[in-house]
């Protein structure tokens, strides 16, 4: 419990989490409301699938940032991690549990202001309430994405630390650069059933039906194809959450497994090994 509250402090301090985890996030939410909505009618149906779209490639992005500042903390404790696990009641175990219940807390704040501001902002420029239909469900989805790009995050920093400082910089951006490109991929590709093996696009996919409060197509590119063509929002091909959400579990599950494994064994890597050329 104790060094639960103090990652959560820690990350509740860190800036670069408010301004990339929230702050970026809060400026999209406004673009998305006011300038890339021309196209969208003021309607009911469209705008509430138009703030769902949103919410969760925001939410997926938001986190993807928040996790990678709460797990580059590892980098700088190769030197003390070692000997707590070996020589104190600490284990790896806790420790990686520490590092989730605190990205958990601070990314679970970060969303609701997130998700609350969207809100606001879209039923302002529709002139409808734009809410989350099934919050509850939406809440869950937050979490369980929250969970995953942690188990991410903190596998790619451990094996920095066990591999090469100068990695760093480099696996920094590898959550940000897969969750702009399978969050995309499902909103404008069609996957199929592709969508289920990939935990960024079957949580999306996720989080947008919790928004929407109703299913949501496995293709979401084929109801934008329908709409612009019949004038409806018709789904062909639902999408199945228990999949989804077994994908997702699987991918955490097997990510925390690797991550745990890997924070056991690790050793002293000196901070001048990622300035060497």
């Amino acid at each position: 419990m104790r060094l639960v509250k103090y990652m959560v402090r820690t990350f509740l301090t860190n800036k670069y989490i408010w301004g990339w985890g929230v702050a970026f996030a809060v400026f999209w939410e406004v673009m998305g409301a006011y300038v890339f909505s021309s196209q969208v009618p003021d309607q009911k149906l469209p705008a509430i699938y138009y703030g769902g779209a949103w919410a969760g490639e925001l939410v997926l992005n938001s986190l993807s940032a928040v996790s990678i500042s709460t797990t580059f903390m590892l980098t700088y404790q190769t030197g003390a991690l070692p000997h707590l696990f070996r020589f104190s009641k600490m284990s790896s175990a806790h420790y990686t549990a520490g590092v989730y219940a605190g990205t958990l807390a601070v990314g679970s704040s970060a969303q609701a202001i997130t998700l609350g501001l969207l809100s606001l902002t879209f039923s302002d420029k529709f002139d409808l309430p734009v809410y989350p239909v099934d919050p509850s469900a939406l809440v869950g989805v937050v979490v369980l994405t929250a969970v995953f790009m942690t188990s991410l995050s903190f596998v790619l920093q451990v094996l920095v630390a066990r591999a090469s400082r100068k990695l760093s910089n480099l696996t920094s951006f590898v959550p940000l650069i897969l969750t702009y490109g399978f969050s995309f991929s499902y909103l404008y590709l069609k996957l199929g059933e592709l969508t289920y093996l990939s935990p960024f696009t079957a949580l999306e996919a996720l989080l947008v039906r919790s928004y929407v409060g109703t299913q949501v197509p496995l293709n979401f590119a084929l109801i934008l194809d329908n709409y612009s063509s019949t004038g409806r929002l018709d789904v062909v091909t639902p999408l199945s959450p228990t999949l989804a959400v077994l994908s997702a579990l699987g991918w955490t599950a097997v990510l925390t497994l690797v991550g745990t494994l890997g924070a056991r064994n690790l050793y002293y890597k000196p901070l001048e090994e990622g300035r060497i050329a």
